[in-house]
């Protein structure tokens, strides 16, 4: 997939609010991938910026921002591959999880 199709759908869709959402249980994984996929980085960027910085801290969530990106990417794969991408009827404007995770997915399969 194109990745820069990819990424102008989402910036689309993630302008537009307001809809409600026809799958609540697809919303809700993508909130969790959401979740999953930046609280560790907003962790690892406040770790680097403390003024005493915590080596094993921060590797620990080097690894844990690893580890989701690949749990992350195989789950966001499985649900473009079988509902396509998410409509904002569907999940409203949730969807940016998938870009949001989706953007390392190699564009050839």
């Amino acid at each position: 997939m194109n990745q820069v199709a990819l990424f102008a759908f989402f910036v689309a869709m993630f302008s537009l609010s307001g809809y409600a959402q026809s799958n609540p249980a697809l919303k809700a994984e993508l909130e969790r991938i959401m979740e999953s996929d930046q609280v560790p980085r907003n962790e690892y960027v406040a770790a680097l910026r403390a003024q005493h910085r915590d080596s094993v801290l921060i590797e620990r969530l080097v690894k844990t921002i690893l580890h989701n990106d690949s749990v992350n990417t195989v789950r966001v794969t499985e649900i473009l591959d079988t509902h396509g991408f998410p409509t904002l009827a569907e999940v409203g404007d949730i969807n940016i999880a998938v870009w949001a995770v989706s953007y390392s997915i190699p564009t050839s399969r």
